[in-house]
């Protein structure tokens, strides 16, 4: 993933775990396209239309800021709801950033 922070930033880093409702039949390419965007990693769910995102940010509202406005807006993206937020340091070690 793609930090969002500036480097040499102190500021704890906030993640934030989003379920995405996509169109099934783009699934793939959309995953690729989100996963392209700053501070953003895709993974896959088990049900077709639907995609785990995390978004990692400065702060909440940098990461509010990425899904309302980059996130929700890429075409082929029906919805999206944040489901989780910690900071960086409460992150279980299984999961790399």
């Amino acid at each position: 993933m793609n930090s969002s922070r500036p480097s040499g930033s102190q500021e704890p880093a906030v993640v934030v775990g989003v379920l995405a409702r996509v169109e099934p039949h783009c699934q793939e390419q959309l995953r690729q396209q989100l996963e392209r965007l700053p501070g953003v990693a895709t993974f896959e769910l088990d049900l077709p239309g639907q995609l785990g995102l995390l978004i990692e940010a400065a702060s909440p509202q940098q990461a509010a800021q990425v899904l309302q406005q980059q996130v929700a807006t890429v075409p082929g993206v029906l919805a999206c709801w944040p489901v989780f937020e910690c900071d960086e340091s409460q992150l279980p070690e299984f999961i790399d950033l």
